[in-house]
């Protein structure tokens, strides 16, 4: 009987696998299932690192300034703590090198689990293959969502990895740019987020927040048409898309199975933010293996997913607020305060100067609604 079965080998299950392949001294036998048959690179992760990780070295670039739009003001940032882009093909070489290094650690790829039973001392996984295997804990990263309760909403989005001479005009990173999408409507925040990697490429992505998923092909053509006009003739290098769920933890744990990944809430769901949060998590639930004890869950704040309903509600209920209230975060307060907010580690001063900097009408009138909400996704 195994010790420990992941589902799923995304970053959540990656990230895991690594900290104990890397970081524990005697790691529980360890199987990890993927229903991908091969890796690639097909996505970046963003954000801040506000503590050290362990994939430094998968970081291809990093920004200390970016700017934010909003069509009638810009908020122009500089930060001691850098945004970075982490490419994920170097992720998933560095994991699968580690496991496959390993003895305790197996990867199988090409399979998808069909059904899990709790026992009192165990768990069966039946695949789809009709294999049945038992394990004394199971962490799970899926599935997602069919569906997501109000306020939340699904982060949609097309990205290119581009190459075109144009991109070295570029002096700074934008990670919002509302001010070349359509005006949102009751359902849809949009807005375009632009990285320049090198004199060269750049990733530019087309991102759209709403309650119900936006086509690939819509996203697609508006990402199209918005990089012709802006940079000409360009190269696709390589595309990304997905569509995450904005929301806290849709999943419940039991005694031997634990949901993980944004499936256990590791995603900020009003920011999307989640590679970061994702590290901590990996890094706390080895040292719990570690010391015998099952495997924790990503760890929420009460607080932080009260104020995350309370911003989602607002957004649902005043949209065209949606672009002021991010750039006027970052006009008003210093940028560092803003991250740890949208890093999900803000202070208790942060939170309060997050709360005075944003329009109080909508905002104390979306939380009292908050204050009766039923807070599952």
């Amino acid at each position: 009987m195994l010790e420990l079965v992941i589902l799923g080998g995304g970053c959540a299950g990656l990230s895991l696998a690594h900290q104990l392949a890397t970081r524990a001294a005697n790691p529980p036998s360890t199987l990890i299932i993927e229903a991908r048959s091969t890796y690639r690179e097909d996505r970046t992760w963003c954000g801040w690192p506000l503590e050290p990780h362990a994939f430094d070295d998968c970081v291809v670039a990093r920004w200390s300034r970016w700017g934010l739009e909003n069509g009638e003001h810009r908020a122009n940032v500089r930060s001691s703590i850098a945004y970075e882009m982490i490419d994920a093909g170097r992720f998933y070489d560095t994991c699968l090198n580690a496991i496959a290094a390993h003895e305790r650690l197996t990867l199988r790829t090409g399979a998808r689990v069909d059904a899990l039973v709790e026992y009192d001392d165990h768990v069966a996984i039946t695949l789809d293959s009709g294999e049945t295997l038992l394990a004394r804990q199971v962490i799970t990263t899926l599935p997602t969502p069919k569906r997501l309760n109000a306020p939340w909403r699904w982060q949609d989005f097309a990205g290119w990895v581009i190459d075109t001479p144009r991109t070295g005009a570029l002096e700074q990173a934008e990670l919002m740019n509302f001010s070349v999408t359509p005006a949102p409507t009751r359902d849809t925040l949009a807005f375009v987020y632009t990285l320049p990697i090198d004199e060269r490429r750049a990733l530019v992505e087309w991102t759209s927040f709403a309650r119900t998923p936006v086509p690939l092909d819509q996203l697609e053509q508006a990402l199209a048409q918005h990089v012709a006009e802006r940079f000409g003739e360009v190269d696709v290098l390589r595309r990304e898309c997905g569509s995450l769920p904005m929301a806290p933890a849709w999943q419940r744990g039991s005694a031997r199975i634990h949901p993980a990944g944004t499936a256990g809430g590791a995603m900020r769901p009003a920011t999307g933010y989640a590679f970061h949060a994702i590290q901590r998590w990996a890094r706390e639930c080895r040292e719990a293996l570690e010391a015998s004890q099952p495997p924790s869950p990503p760890a929420r704040s009460k607080g932080l997913e009260w104020l995350d309903r309370t911003f989602m509600t607002a957004l649902s209920r005043h949209p065209t607020l949606g672009p002021d209230c991010y750039v006027r975060l970052f006009d008003r307060l210093p940028a560092e305060r803003v991250i740890r907010f949208l890093a999900g580690r803000p202070t208790p001063l942060d939170v309060v100067r997050i709360m005075t900097a944003l329009p109080l009408a909508p905002f104390l009138e979306s939380a009292a609604r908050t204050l009766t909400a039923n807070n599952r996704p």
